[in-house]
């Protein structure tokens, strides 16, 4: 008859495996610190955009103030890839006045299409075409270029038939300006069966507000629905147009949305927009996170009345992971404080299970006198939230965790005493957040660790 041994388990884990992978923190996997500096020298002020392509890469791109485009490919673990561009570096020609990267999109084939725009009245705003590979591609429309007369457009998106949405404003004879969003096939060619006029479609849908309509987002519904986002004084916009151009009558009762300086708690513009998987609206501004129901009116399920107001830095970005939580992408409130992100439950609160206070900042070493430009954010299939900008005149990436795991390989600790009736009673975190379990086992033999 075999002797029954009971023992009584007391398990403290070191707490290095908590704090390594608690959401938020950084994911030293991504260069060894999870944070890089491209030493590519950029201006401050020049807007930079980040995507993920297909393969799972890490685009980056902005502009060099002596007027070259850069954009910038990532491995997983933060090094360049060296089979794109030279040394997994595009650089374009120089163009005079050259300003920003206003947006990008990456095709299925991991082609990219950059949204450039330049104060040089030759050149205005234009979108450019670059292979996989890191090249210019000269078969898209004007070896490799498409550029916009009298319009000038902040973002794009890709539809899932491959054409491309880009919207922005119109500058009419008048010197009066509407939001203007246009669709291309993908070719570069305007889509003529896109546009809002009823008659004569020419990929085109233009909307008055009845004011100078400055342009700042466009996001895409799951149902295919397109919203434009734009403000003029104290007053923000929302257009938005069924998948064939025409206003959606559904949406504040003419397709157009206004929302006052009133309505918004004097909060100021909303730079920023995200669509969630129940196609409610996410407006972010440089201190406030607003929901609207898609219909238009306030979601007031989200901090009671629509609209949560934050002290944290200035909100730049916003983004919904898959479980309705939402990540933004901060301007710090000075340079002692770095870059960071930030993440809200669905309901407006800072998520406390994101780096236990909801934000994270992040500074580089040696430290930077100049503001860490927070312009991009974006998250990975697995989780984890890229987000970078401009800090000391170069581009930088960050990446963080997006999830809390014991172990960074399969998320948990396995501890085993050689037996079959191991059984854990109950589990707690003390000071400095190490997990203790305890629990009891039969028929123990010398205890090993797996």
């Amino acid at each position: 008859m075999k002797n029954l041994l009971t023992a009584f388990i007391f398990i403290i884990f070191h707490s290095s495996f908590t704090q390594a992978q608690q959401a938020g923190s950084l994911d030293v996997s991504f260069n060894g610190t999870g944070k890089v500096l491209s030493g590519l020298q950029t201006s401050d002020f020049y807007k930079n955009k980040i995507k993920l392509a297909v393969n799972g890469k890490i685009i980056s791109a902005g502009c060099q103030s002596d007027g070259h485009i850069i954009v910038l490919r990532f491995n997983q673990n933060g090094s360049l890839d060296n089979t794109f561009g030279v040394n997994g570096t595009f650089s374009s020609g120089v163009y005079s006045g050259l300003q920003s990267i206003n947006d990008l999109i990456i095709l299925p084939d991991n082609s990219i299409i950059l949204l450039v725009f330049s104060n040089n009245p030759a050149l205005g705003c234009f979108i450019l075409k670059i292979t996989s590979a890191g090249v210019l591609d000269t078969s898209f429309q004007s070896n490799g270029y498409k550029f916009f007369v009298s319009s000038y457009y902040v973002a794009m998106e890709l539809q899932d038939n491959g054409k491309i949405i880009i919207g922005g404003q119109i500058f009419t004879n008048n010197s009066h300006s509407d939001l203007q969003v246009i669709r291309l096939n993908a070719d570069g060619a305007y889509d003529l069966s896109f546009g809002n006029d009823g008659i004569n479609n020419d990929g085109i849908s233009k909307t008055d507000f009845g004011f100078d309509e400055y342009p700042t987002d466009l996001s895409i519904d799951k149902d295919g629905k397109i919203l434009m986002l734009g403000y003029s004084l104290n007053t923000n916009f929302i257009a938005k147009y069924n998948p064939d151009g025409s206003l959606d009558n559904s949406f504040d009762t003419d397709g157009k949305l206004t929302l006052t300086q009133a309505q918004l708690l004097n909060n100021g513009t909303v730079v920023s927009m995200t669509i969630q998987n129940d196609n409610k609206i996410i407006l972010c501004g440089s201190s406030f996170i607003c929901r609207l129901n898609t219909n238009g009116t306030f979601d007031t399920s989200f901090d009671s009345d629509g609209i949560g107001i934050y002290s944290i830095g200035n909100l730049q970005d916003i983004k919904t992971q898959n479980d309705g939580k939402i990540v933004v992408s901060l301007l710090a409130s000075s340079p002692a404080t770095g870059t960071g992100a930030a993440r809200f439950n669905s309901n407006g609160t800072l998520d406390t299970s994101f780096d236990s206070d909801g934000v994270q900042n992040v500074i580089f070493s040696p430290p930077f006198t100049g503001y860490y430009n927070a312009y991009s954010i974006a998250l990975q299939d697995d989780g984890k939230i890229i987000f970078g900008g401009v800090l000391n005149q170069q581009l930088y990436v960050v990446r963080l965790h997006g999830v809390t795991n014991f172990n960074s390989n399969i998320g948990k600790i396995p501890t085993q005493f050689n037996t079959n009736n191991d059984v854990a009673n109950a589990i707690a975190l003390r000071a400095g957040g190490k997990p203790i379990v305890v629990g009891n086992v039969t028929n123990a033999v010398s205890p090993t660790s797996g």
